[in-house]
């Protein structure tokens, strides 16, 4: 079979196998495949890839092996290192970060987005280039949905243009993000346990990527730190909102201990351990 070739030149595991099938299920059952070999070789030689990295890209999104390499892929990344203006190593570090984007339209996807971008944000050409290798699914954004964005965020926190540009170079995945069913309510929890000013400065200025932080893990935990009696602050919630609970258990209970109160490690663990029992029986889910 294609596949088993395939994974044999590339050395791919049977995960990776399992991935590709996934994604491209008639790649399984395919004897051959005229495309894929002009195609590794061009995405080798074209962005300088190693085996590895090549691999890599094939399994994130095999149907690129099905492109037509000298009508399709050898324009469309000639147009995008002509349009961003980027190096070799800028365009490869994108393709491995966001493969298809090669299978984006340039006049229907890649060019109304990059000029929605350049006039919305008043970016110069290295600005532009700078934003895209910054956060690249961006490309495949819609132009209505990041405009809704943008001023929605603008608004909401009351900044000027160069305050909102600055604002998307530490957190460009807001321009990705739902505004009813992600920003608003995320902003609205951090207004109600912060208060409104300091939530907004705090996310501004000091914490952008705790919008990036799923909205029932922050709620979950605040319900931990009610059940302690521990009151929350900016450098708390910004532990709230790792991704891991080691850390934020760590901090916290040094936060109990040592707190007005003076609780016992013992009654950190006693609540640690009912809240993880209640957390376990209501699987988190997102809004993300």
């Amino acid at each position: 079979m294609f596949i088993d070739r395939l994974a044999k030149q590339l050395g791919l595991s049977s995960a990776d196998k399992a991935k590709i099938i996934h994604r491209a299920p008639s790649f399984a059952s395919v004897l051959r495949c005229k495309t894929a070999e002009p195609n590794m070789v061009l995405l080798r030689e074209e962005l300088g890839l190693s085996s590895q990295q090549l691999a890599r890209i094939v399994v994130s999104q095999p149907t690129l092996l099905s492109m037509h390499a000298e009508q399709t892929m050898e324009p469309k990344l000639a147009w995008l290192r002509g349009r961003l203006g980027t190096s070799e190593e800028q365009t490869r570090k994108m393709m491995i970060a966001l493969p298809r984007i090669l299978g984006f339209s340039v006049g229907g996807n890649l060019e109304p987005t990059l000029s929605f971008l350049e006039t919305r944000l008043q970016l110069s050409p290295d600005q532009l280039r700078a934003f895209v290798l910054r956060h690249p699914p961006m490309l495949g954004a819609n132009t209505e949905g990041m405009a809704e964005r943008l001023e929605f965020v603008q608004r909401r926190f009351e900044l000027t243009d160069d305050e909102l540009l600055q604002f998307l170079h530490r957190v460009p995945a807001v321009l990705m993000m739902h505004v009813a069913n992600n920003l608003e309510p995320k902003i609205a929890f951090f207004e109600d346990v912060l208060g409104k000013e300091v939530a907004a400065s705090w996310i501004v200025h000091g914490y952008p990527t705790a919008l990036l932080c799923g909205l029932p893990r922050l709620s979950a935990r605040t319900a931990l730190l009610e059940a302690l009696k521990v009151t929350p602050n900016t450098s708390l919630m910004a532990l709230m909102c790792a991704k891991t609970d080691e850390r934020f258990f760590g901090a916290l209970c040094k936060r109990f201990v040592g707190g007005v109160g003076g609780g016992s490690e013992e009654e950190f663990e006693r609540q640690l351990s009912s809240w993880l029992n209640e957390r376990d029986r209501e699987p988190e889910s997102s809004v993300d």
